[in-house]
């Protein structure tokens, strides 16, 4: 499923994102067979108006689309894929929520012991991952904070970057940290 939203969302924003028809001078479109995510309903839509020239959401609805209202060039299709309209919050990080879907999953995460199986865990489920990149770590609920040491008794075949909650501080193991030329540290650090 994480693999299924990441996909999806890279997709949406590289590919659909500039794809609406450019002929005629209409400037509402109808998107339909889609699964539309709005905060003012409780289910999903499967249709909505869009105004190109304002960039608003006008009509949405659950059942049939008002197909007749619209010509062939003014309707999209969209095979039944996930749409989020309505980012305009300028912090929103889209493209980094995307990637760390494909992340090591740390949240709620209360034992370094925990925190080792966990990361065992997702580099037999993802073997081909060169860099094993984690998100959630909070040293308050691990009890400390985990060192390079910690992650080599778990990792030590691929480089490990976890990030804290707050994606601010991290935390590497000796194999990420001689590969981005920082071995020194190691010495310093034990």
């Amino acid at each position: 499923m994480n693999s299924l939203l990441f996909n999806f969302l890279q997709k949406l924003c590289l590919k659909y994102h500039f794809s609406l028809p450019t002929t005629g001078t209409m400037s509402f479109f109808l998107i339909y067979n889609a699964k539309i995510w709005t905060s003012k309903t409780t289910e999903d839509v499967s249709w909505m108006v869009f105004n190109k020239t304002t960039g608003y959401v006008t009509e949405i609805g659950i059942s049939d689309p008002p197909d007749s209202k619209y010509s062939e060039s003014e309707k999209i299709n969209c095979d039944g894929r996930r749409i989020f309209p309505g980012f305009h919050d300028a912090h929103l990080h889209l493209f980094w929520f995307a990637f760390s879907m494909r992340e090591l999953n740390l949240y709620g995460c209360k034992s370094i012991t925990e925190l080792q199986d966990r990361l065992k865990e997702y580099v037999t489920e993802n073997p081909d991952m060169k860099w094993i990149v984690g998100k959630g770590l909070d040293q308050d609920l691990l009890g400390k904070f985990p060192t390079w040491q910690d992650i080599d008794e778990a990792c030590s075949t691929k480089p490990v970057f976890l990030k804290r909650i707050c994606c601010h501080v991290g935390v590497a193991n000796s194999l990420a940290l001689n590969r981005i030329g920082k071995s020194n540290l190691l010495d310093k650090i034990k």
